[in-house]
């Protein structure tokens, strides 16, 4: 198919989900991102993906159609970072763009990460990781399959710093609700 304008453009950022459940995942990094000035590109193979309706001002949403047409997108994407949570970069129909210089895998869950199918991992160039155990995991993976080492990072799950917010600010309302009710006896 024909090349759109935007990709002869090289994108400093893209954020790529291949569904809008991941969006709990997203969210924090997008509004800090945003916070930060940070030109970047949510690309989402979700038609109904929350993120489009965010008013994010450097966040740029855009729908790159579903399934296979999604990943012919991201093949010829043209960009500096790839952040994602869809595993099996240059294993399944989603290969390595020649321009993109980056890939990044920030996991959904604090689980096992080998518990991915098999090279789910093995060709990010990084991946954020949800717990320290994980870099174990993934230097034993790297080392039995003969891959270069990865840069790892320990950044924790986006969505649980999300929840323990709720869940302060939810228990603060309490003890306010709590005063306003004992000082009205």
């Amino acid at each position: 198919g024909k090349r759109e304008k935007e990709e002869t453009q090289k994108m400093p950022l893209v954020i790529f989900t291949d569904s809008k459940r991941y969006w709990n995942t997203f969210e924090p990094i997008c509004r800090e991102l945003d916070q930060l000035g940070q030109e970047t590109w949510y690309m989402s193979a979700s038609l109904d993906d929350p993120a489009y309706q965010t008013n994010f001002e450097h966040i740029h949403t855009q729908f790159i159609g579903e399934d296979n047409k999604a990943f012919a997108k991201m093949n010829f994407l043209n960009a500096d970072v790839v952040l994602s949570t869809t595993p099996g970069l240059d294993v399944y129909q989603w290969k390595r763009s020649k321009l993109v210089k980056y890939y990044v895998h920030i996991p959904h869950a604090c689980s096992d990460i080998t518990l991915y199918r098999m090279f789910g991992l093995d060709y990010y160039d990084a991946v954020l990781l949800s717990g320290e155990y994980q870099k174990k995991q993934i230097r034993d993976l790297e080392e039995l399959r003969k891959l270069p080492e990865k840069e790892l990072e320990l950044v924790g799950v986006p969505y649980m710093d999300e929840m323990r917010k709720r869940l302060e600010e939810a228990e603060r309302k309490d003890v306010r609700d709590k005063g306003t009710d004992e000082s009205a006896k």
